[in-house]
Order: C-alpha cells, then sequence, then structure tokens
C-alpha cells in the first residue's frame, strides 16, 4: 500500500514542478489503477474507482460525479480535477461537467494560477498553456513545461538547445535560456537548479536571472527561516546562506537542516551532535545516535547503552540503560520496557498505559497509533486511548480529518473520534494530503 501511495505522490510531483509528453501507460499503470478512493482536501471529494471506470465521491461515500473516466484525479484550488477518457486528458469542475476538453496527450494542474501547461496530440509532442476555458494562451514551443507559481513564473525546458528557461504568464522569457534545470522560486525569490541529466550539481538562481550560488555543490537543502541551508561539498556538509556565502565550514559527514529550535544536527567523526547558527557545537559530536522534533526543546540520544534525554545545551534531563527512547512530538516521547513502549515526558516522566507492540508519532491533530497485538488503534498526547485497536492498517488522518482504515482486507475512513464515516468496502486507495 505505501509503495502504491509514494507512486502516487511521485506522479503529481511531477506534474507539478515539470511535466512532459508520455503515453497513457506511463501515466496510469496496471499498479496505479488498483486505486480505489483517493483522497483530496481542498474541494472534499474522492477520486473513486468502479469497476474500471472512475468517478467521485464525497467525505459521507456518497457519488456527487458519476463514475464515466478512464482516470481521474484530485480538484485543485481552482475548482478543476484533470480526467482521463479514451487515452486523452482534460479537465472537469465540481459538478463533473467536462469544461475542457479531453484531447491532451498529458497535462499539468492549474492550482492558483490561471494556466495549466498541456501537450496537445500532434506530431511534435510540444507544451503550451491553456487558460481555464480551455483556450491556448501561450502557443505549444517547450519540450517540458511546469506549472505557474504563485509569483506568475514558470519553468520550460528547451531540448535543442538543451536549456531551460524562466517565462512570465504572457509567455516571455523572464530568465532567458541557459544550461540548467530549475524548480519552482521559493517565497525568498530563490530557485534551486542543477547542471543535470548525468552532470548533478546543484545551485541557486534569483528572479532577475542571477546565479547567486554557483551550480557546484553535491547536494544543497531548502533554505530554513534563518536563512541558511545544508549544502554538501567534496564529501562534507556545510552552510551557506542565500548569498552563497559559507557560513559554517564543510566538516561534517551528515548534516540535518536548521530545526524550528534554532540548532541543526551533525555528524562528526562518526558521532553525533548540534551546532548553532554560528557554528559552535552546542552539544558536542559524542553520540551514537541523536534525534529531534523540529520544535521541541528536548531531544532523545544514545550513548553506548545509555539511552536518555538531553536539551539544547547538552545537559542530560533523563537517563536509562539498555533501552530505547523515541520522539514522539508534542514534546512527548517512548521509552522501550518490556517488549513494549512506555510513554514519557520531557522530563522523563511515566504516563498512561504501557503500549505492546508499537507507538507512532504524534500528528497535528494530537493523535498517534498504537499496535496491540495485530491491531490499530489511537491514543491522544495524555496516553488516553480514543480510538481502540480494531483495524489492521491504516494511513495518517488527512486535512479532512479523516484517516484511511483497514477492516478485513478492505478500505474505508474514521474519522477523529474514530466513527465511521466511509465504509470499508475498497480494494486500495491513494492518500493525497496529511496533516
Amino acid at each position: 500500500m505505501k509503495q502504491i501511495f509514494f507512486t502516487f505522490l511521485a506522479l503529481l510531483l511531477c506534474l507539478t514542478t515539470l511535466v512532459g509528453c508520455r503515453d497513457e501507460e506511463a501515466v496510469w499503470n496496471d499498479d496505479f489503477a488498483k486505486t480505489e478512493v483517493r483522497n483530496w482536501f481542498e474541494q472534499g471529494l474522492y477520486p473513486t474507482k468502479f469497476g474500471d471506470k472512475m468517478g467521485y465521491i464525497d467525505k459521507t461515500g456518497k457519488v456527487v460525479i458519476e463514475p464515466t473516466f478512464d482516470a481521474a484525479f484530485p480538484f485543485d484550488e481552482s475548482g478543476l480535477a484533470i480526467v482521463s477518457a479514451d487515452g486523452k486528458y482534460g479537465f472537469i469542475d465540481t459538478t463533473g461537467q467536462l469544461v475542457i476538453e479531453a484531447k491532451y496527450i498529458d497535462v499539468g494542474r492549474f492550482y492558483g494560477s490561471e494556466f495549466a501547461p498541456v501537450c496537445p496530440d500532434t506530431k511534435e509532442k510540444k507544451w503550451g498553456y491553456i487558460d481555464k476555458t480551455g483556450k491556448m494562451v501561450i502557443e505549444p514551443k517547450y519540450d517540458n513545461a511546469g506549472t505557474f507559481g504563485k509569483d506568475g513564473l514558470a519553468y520550460v525546458w528547451l531540448s535543442e538547445e538543451n536549456k531551460g528557461a524562466y517565462i512570465d504568464t504572457a509567455g516571455k522569457y523572464v530568465i532567458s535560456p541557459q544550461s540548467f534545470r530549475g524548480e519552482p522560486f521559493q517565497p525568498n525569490g530563490l530557485a534551486k537548479i542543477d547542471k543535470g541529466y548525468g552532470e548533478v550539481f546543484y545551485g541557486v538562481v534569483n528572479r532577475s536571472g542571477k546565479i547567486v550560488i554557483p551550480m557546484k555543490y553535491d547536494e544543497l537543502r531548502d533554505f530554513t527561516k534563518n536563512g541558511l541551508a545544508a549544502a554538501k561539498f567534496d564529501e562534507k556538509w556545510g552552510y551557506l546562506n542565500t548569498k552563497g556565502k559559507v557560513v559554517i565550514d564543510f566538516q561534517f559527514e551528515e548534516a540535518t537542516n536548521f530545526l524550528d529550535n534554532g540548532i541543526a544536527l551533525i555528524k562528526k567523526d562518526g558521532l553525533w551532535g548540534a551546532v548553532n547558527e554560528s557554528g559552535v557545537f552546542v552539544i558536542e559530536p559524542k553520540y551514537d545516535d541523536l534525534t529531534w522534533s523540529s520544535s521541541s526543546e528536548v531531544g532523545a540520544f544514545r550513548i553506548g547503552e545509555k539511552v536518555g534525554l538531553i536539551d539544547k545545551s547538552g545537559t542530560h534531563i533523563f537517563e536509562v540503560s539498555d533501552s530505547l527512547v523515541r520522539s514522539l512530538g508534542y514534546d512527548l516521547f517512548a521509552m522501550s520496557v518490556n517488549r513494549g513502549w512506555q510513554l514519557i515526558d520531557k522530563t522523563g516522566k511515566a504516563f498512561g498505559e504501557p503500549i505492546t507492540v508499537g507507538v507512532g508519532e504524534f500528528s497535528e491533530n494530537g493523535l498517534a497509533d498504537i499496535h496491540v497485538g495485530e491491531k490499530i488503534g489511537f491514543i491522544d498526547t495524555t496516553g488516553k486511548v480514543v480510538i481502540e485497536p480494531e483495524f489492521e492498517a491504516y494511513y495518517p488522518f488527512d486535512c479532512n480529518g479523516l484517516a484511511a482504515v483497514q477492516v478485513d482486507g478492505k478500505w474505508g475512513f474514521i474519522n477523529e473520534t474514530g466513527e465511521v464515516v466511509i465504509e470499508p468496502i475498497y480494494e486500495d486507495f491513494y492518500l493525497y494530503c496529511t496533516k
């Protein structure tokens, strides 16, 4: 089930960033077509497969768009969804009306833009852009085309020139074709680029087309709120600012981006520690393992046979031997005891009943999955069981407050109180938005 989910997620990522002409089989293969329910958080409509056709159900399980399509995708902010008929793609509205004829070999999504990339069924197989009425507003001339971001820019690729560029909604080059592949611009006005196709080294370009960070890094993570990003150069990790200046030297075997709490976890000489934004070690690299939730003031450590909790200054708050400690979020942790897990708070104080088999991380709604025997239920942050363990498998609560659960091999959905809102009658599903 998870493999199917990631296949779908990868497909959506492809549609949101850069899309290229492909045949129907590549988009909707047999494994992908095994879906029975897929989940979308904006419109509250779930693409659903009935036999060999797809339609849409709402959050109560009611069929609101009859299953007449070969393939159906989630609605986005535009109020439109991609559908497929006879191997071609078009768009419907939330009433099921086909507002843009299914005549394209491939399409991208509108999202917050007025335009969507499309690949007409022509010999050239070039990409252009249509508006929400289906009118071609930017003529097909690109070999690949991305969706427009909120900044009104889209990345396009020109194979003959082996160059990429950014265009505006008038189809004019804002950044002229250059020898790089690009990602969408981030709110900070920067986009990650790479040399691509056999020589993947990363850099950064600004909206003026200036390469502010040269394409020489083996890996480059997104910039965090403090304006720093972890980068890998010559097999070592360090940190750059948005101007490309090295603010923490390349010296680590592994490194995370900076967490919301102001520290970054690093590995040096085979051991884990933490640095602050100035590169000063706030926790000396002497731990076999170190884990931390992004906004938490307390993390979990392992050093030799000892495990426990540690604060940002490196002080051990709590420690035991011959055990395991895991972070669950919300400044809560799980400690292994007698083949099960005991919940502990950030001071190491135990609460709630011991849990057999396993416990997962808390999601934004304050619920975590627990495994009792072969069944799965949910607890809240006090350790109270709020949904009894009666499910064989599950997938996390989505932005509609629903979780997919499996009963007798079939999938349905429950709400955050455990009430079944869509009966478990489906063979499989794809979850699109998780909390």
